[in-house]
Parts: C-alpha cells; structure tokens; sequence
C-alpha cells in the first residue's frame, strides 16, 4: 500500500533510477525499465537532474527510485504470432522503493500486463504500463 497522499518530493532536485531482478537472465527488462523510467521522468522536467545507475555509477542523488522485478510472464511477439491469444498475458510485477538519506520513505507494488490479444500484449507493453504507473507516482509526489 503506497503512502502517495504523504510522500512529498518537492524539495528534491535530482533522482536516480535503479533498477534490479530478484531472477537473472532479464537484463534486457532491467535495461528497459531504467531506460524507459529515466526517460520519462527526465521529459516531465519534474528534476533538474534524472540519472540512471547503470549510466553514471558514481552519481550521489539524495533521492533513490529502486525498483525490482519480482515477477514476470514474459510474451515476446513472436509468441503472440505463433500462439495468438493462447500465449496467455505477458505481465511485470515491480517493487518500487523510495529511498532518501538510506531511508525508505514509501515502498509499493506495480504491475503491468499486456492483454493477449492477436498481435498485441507482449511484455515490453506490460513493462512500459509498469513504468507509466511509477512516474505517476513519482509526479504526484512531486507537485504537492
């Protein structure tokens, strides 16, 4: 349960993405999470500086995004052209963590699915309805 109504992020200037899987082998979904989230964030203006982990290491943002897969049903485009709606729905589930000063001061769940259907709902569009719903969070936080 997310603390969104207290949480308030105005005094922040900077925020840094990181994002890590509880299972390996989906370095491609890490890489597009803090990718897609960086982006996003960075677009709004919301920061005057929005890095990501994996980019700048050394980077010492007061304000931490973590995010972690911990659970994925992954549906590539191929297997919705070859199984059609069969494939089933490819789904992310995140935890996300808002750390400031080694911190935490909200912790929640997202979860995108991408809906079987012919040729849509792969897991690219369950990760990008994942990160749509963090920088709602981060958003909202941010203009109280």
């Amino acid at each position: 349960q997310s603390n969104v109504q207290s949480i308030d992020l105005s005094s922040y200037e900077s925020i840094r993405i990181e994002v890590k899987s509880l299972v390996e082998g989906w370095s491609r979904e890490v890489q597009m999470i803090e990718g897609l989230t960086t982006a996003r964030l960075a677009g709004l203006g919301l920061f005057q500086r929005v890095t990501a982990a994996s980019r700048t290491p050394n980077d010492n943002s007061p304000l931490v995004l973590k995010s972690t897969i911990v659970d994925m049903m992954d549906v590539t485009p191929e297997d919705r052209v070859m199984r059609g709606y069969f494939a089933g729905d490819a789904r992310v589930r995140l935890r996300v963590k808002l750390v400031a000063g080694g911190k935490t001061l909200d912790e929640f769940f997202v979860k995108g699915v991408g809906f079987g259907a012919m040729f849509g709902g792969s897991t690219d569009t369950a990760i990008d309805l994942s990160v749509k719903r963090i920088v709602e969070y981060v958003t909202a936080a941010k203009n109280r």
